[in-house]
C-alpha cells in the first residue's frame, strides 16, 4: 500500500489538524501580544500619572530640580522623561532642560478646558499648580489625555493633564518599550515556528494512528482479492466506532467465505463425479458403434451423442481446472523451456484446426529465433492454444491470423490478432465471463476448452496464476487482438 505524500486522506487529515491547532495557537499568541502591549501602555500611563503627582511646587528651583530627577529615577528608571508646564493662557512657564528638539509639533493647548468650571473629568488627580508658592502643595482636579506619535528615531508617549492651574505635559520615549515588544514578538514567532514543526510531525503521526484501522481493512481486502479468503480484519480496540464496522465486515466475510467454499466444492465435486460416468458412456458408445453399420441412423445418432459427451467432458475438465485456480490449489511445475518453440508448435496445431474448419487461411508469425523462460509449460500451452483456438473460431472467413511475440523491459508480450467484425462494447466486458460465447462464432473447434465458453476465462485465470494477464487490446478497424503479458521476473512466483 503506497503512502504517497500527495493529497491522500491521511495528508488532508494532518493538514486540517495542523491548520486548526495552528490557527488557535496563532490567535492565542496574537492576543497575548496585544494584552502585554495594552498592559505596558497602561503601566506607562500610570507611571506618568504618578510622576505628575510627585512634581514639586517649583520645578525650576534648586530643590525642585533635584526632587524632579529623583521622582523620574524612582518611577521610570533609565527611561527618558521630559516635562513642560503651561499656564492657563497656554504660555510656557517651565520646560525640562533636556527637552528634545527632534520631535513633531505638539498639540495646541486647550485653553478653554483650563478653567476649573469647564473641566469634566472621570477621574481625580493630585497636582501641584504652577502658581503655588514654594514648598506649598495644593489639590486640583484635572483631566488626562494620552497619545503616541512617531519621532525621527523612535516613538513618543505624551501625557497631558489639564487643570484650572494650567497644563502639564509629560513626554516619555517609547524606544525601550518598543524594543521590548519587538523582542517579545520575535520570541513568540520563534515559539510559533517550532510549535508548528512539532504540530506538523504530531498531526502526521496522529493521522497515521487514527487511520490504522482503515489500513488494516485495506490490507485485509488486498489479501482477500489475491485469494486469501480466510483473511480477517484486525479489531480496532481503541476505536469503538470503527471496531463495530470491522466486526460486521468480518461477519460478512465469514458468510462470503462459506458460500465461496461451498461453490468451489460443488464445482470441483460435480466435475469430478461427472468424469467417470461420462467416460463410461463415451466408451460404451464407441463399442456400440463398432457393432452397427457405419451409415445407419443409429450410427449417426451415436456420433451425435459422442460429440455432446465430448463437449460435456471439456466443460467438466474446464470447471475442475477453474475450481483449482480459484481455490489456490493449482499445482505449477516450473521448468526452463523455449517459448518460441512452444508457440511454433501450437501454431501448427492451430493450422490443423483451420483445416478442420474447412476454410482458407493466412497465418503470419513474427517471433525471435529463441526465447528461454522459466515457467509451467503445460499452463503456458493451455493459455496460448486457447487464444489461437479463439482466433480460429471467431475469425472472419477467410481467416487472417497474426501472431507476434516480443520481450520488452523484462516483460513478455504475445499478441494474437484475427480479422473480424468489430465487437460491440456491451460484449467486450463479457468476453472473459465463464460460459459466454460471442455472437460471431463461425465454427466448432474440437479442443479442450473452446466451444464451451470457457476458453478465454481459463486463459486469463491461468495467466494470472503465473503473475501475468490476458486482455483485449483491439476490437475495431476490422481486427480483434488479444495480448498475453507475462513478467519474466515473476514467472516462478505463485
Amino acid at each position: 500500500m503506497k503512502n504517497a505524500f500527495k493529497a491522500s486522506f491521511r495528508f488532508a487529515l494532518a493538514v486540517w489538524t495542523l491548520l486548526l491547532v495552528g490557527g488557535v495557537l496563532l490567535a492565542f499568541l496574537w492576543a497575548a501580544y496585544f494584552l502585554v502591549r495594552q498592559q505596558k501602555d497602561e503601566l506607562l500611563n500610570t507611571q506618568i500619572k504618578a510622576f505628575a503627582n510627585s512634581l514639586p511646587a517649583n520645578p525650576s528651583g534648586r530643590g525642585g530640580v533635584l526632587r524632579l530627577e529623583q521622582s523620574r529615577e524612582w518611577i521610570f528608571g533609565s527611561m527618558a522623561v521630559h516635562l513642560q508646564i503651561l499656564n492657563p493662557a497656554g504660555e510656557l512657564i517651565f520646560q525640562s532642560p533636556d527637552w528634545p528638539d527632534n520631535i513633531p509639533s505638539l498639540p495646541e493647548p486647550i485653553v478653554g478646558l483650563m478653567r476649573a468650571e469647564s473641566i469634566s473629568s472621570s477621574e481625580s488627580q493630585r497636582g501641584r499648580g504652577p502658581s503655588s508658592g514654594h514648598g506649598r502643595a495644593f489639590t486640583t482636579e484635572g483631566k488626562w489625555f494620552f497619545e503616541s506619535f512617531a519621532g525621527d528615531l523612535h516613538r513618543w508617549r505624551l501625557g497631558r493633564l489639564l487643570t484650572s492651574e494650567g497644563e502639564y505635559r509629560i513626554l516619555t520615549s517609547l524606544a525601550t518599550l518598543d524594543a521590548d515588544m519587538r523582542a517579545l514578538l520575535n520570541r513568540l514567532l520563534t515559539f510559533f515556528t517550532f510549535a508548528m514543526l512539532i504540530l506538523l510531525v504530531g498531526s502526521w503521526l496522529i493521522a497515521a494512528r487514527a487511520l490504522r484501522p482503515l489500513r488494516n481493512i485495506a490490507q485485509a481486502a488486498e489479501k482477500i482479492v489475491q485469494g486469501s479468503f480466510s483473511e480477517r480484519i484486525i479489531p480496532a480496540e481503541k476505536a469503538p466506532e470503527i471496531d463495530r464496522i470491522i466486526v460486521l465486515l468480518n461477519q460478512m466475510l465469514d458468510r462470503l467465505e462459506g458460500s465461496y467454499r461451498q461453490a468451489l466444492r460443488f464445482s470441483a465435486d460435480a466435475s469430478h463425479e461427472l468424469k467417470t460416468p461420462l467416460t463410461l458412456m463415451q466408451n460404451s458408445l464407441y463399442a456400440h458403434l463398432e457393432l452397427i453399420p457405419g451409415k445407419s441412423a443409429e450410427a449417426v445418432f451415436c456420433a451425435e451423442m459422442l460429440e455432446h459427451l465430448s463437449r460435456l467432458k471439456r466443460v467438466s475438465k474446464g470447471l475442475l481446472l477453474l475450481a483449482k485456480v480459484d481455490a489456490g490449489q493449482l499445482l505449477k511445475r516450473i521448468e526452463s523451456f523455449d517459448l518460441v518453440e512452444l508457440c511454433r508448435e501450437l501454431c501448427e496445431d492451430a493450422e490443423v484446426l483451420i483445416a478442420d474448419a474447412q476454410t482458407e487461411a493466412k497465418f503470419s508469425v513474427e517471433m525471435p529465433e529463441s526465447m528461454q523462460i522459466d515457467s509451467d509449460p503445460v499452463l503456458m500451452r493451455t493459455i496460448i492454444f486457447n487464444l489461437l483456438a479463439n482466433a480460429v473460431c471467431y475469425g472472419e472467413r477467410p481467416l487472417n491470423i497474426r501472431v507476434h511475440l516480443t520481450e520488452t523491459d523484462g516483460s513478455i508480450f504475445l499478441s494474437i490478432a484475427n480479422k473480424a467484425a468489430p465487437i460491440p462494447e456491451a460484449e467486450q466486458i463479457l468476453l472473459f465471463e465463464r460460459f459466454y460465447r460471442g455472437s460471431n462464432r463461425h465454427a466448432t473447434v474440437e479442443s479442450d476448452d473452446t466451444g464451451s465458453g470457457l476458453g478465454l476465462a481459463i486463459a486469463r485465470e491461468l495467466a494470472r496464476s503465473l503473475r501475468g494477464d490476458v486482455y483485449l487490446c483491439e476490437a475495431g478497424n476490422g481486427w480483434v487482438r488479444f495480448e498475453f503479458r507475462l513478467e519474466k521476473s515473476n514467472q516462478c512466483a505463485g
